[in-house]
């Protein structure tokens, strides 16, 4: 018996005898950006840095006003484990102000975070 003769050029070859099929190709190769395509490390941080500022002001500057004004053991009763209750008029006002803070905080956080990225794929501090 003899093997059946190649196909022409530019046709597939035949299935081999027996009912049994060729493994399909192996896939491309991966596509490798080249190391210039990608942003800088510094870049990259700067762009995390601008990006939570305002929100980490949002709750650090009440924080700092309420430790700054009364003093480690009332901050320690409103922010930490102190067990205890602090009610000054000095920490019920930096309160407030965290407070009311915490809305534009959480709208930023959300215009940012959610919209921008979703729209564009980048925050704003990614622009370039």
């Amino acid at each position: 018996m003899t093997a059946p003769p190649p196909p022409p050029p530019g046709y597939p070859a035949p299935p081999p005898p027996g009912g049994y099929s060729y493994p399909p190709p192996p896939p491309p190769p991966a596509w490798v950006l080249p190391k210039e395509a990608y942003t800088p490390w510094l870049n990259r941080l700067l762009a995390f840095l601008i990006d939570w500022t305002p929100i980490w002001l949002v709750f650090v500057v009440p924080m700092l006003g309420v430790l700054i004004m009364d003093g480690a053991d009332c901050f320690d009763s409103i922010y930490g484990s102190g067990g205890g209750y602090c009610s000054t008029a000095a920490a019920n006002s930096w309160l407030i102000v965290q407070l009311i803070a915490f809305l534009p905080g959480t709208v930023y956080f959300f215009w940012n975070f959610g919209y921008r990225q979703a729209r564009r794929g980048r925050a704003s501090a990614n622009q370039c």
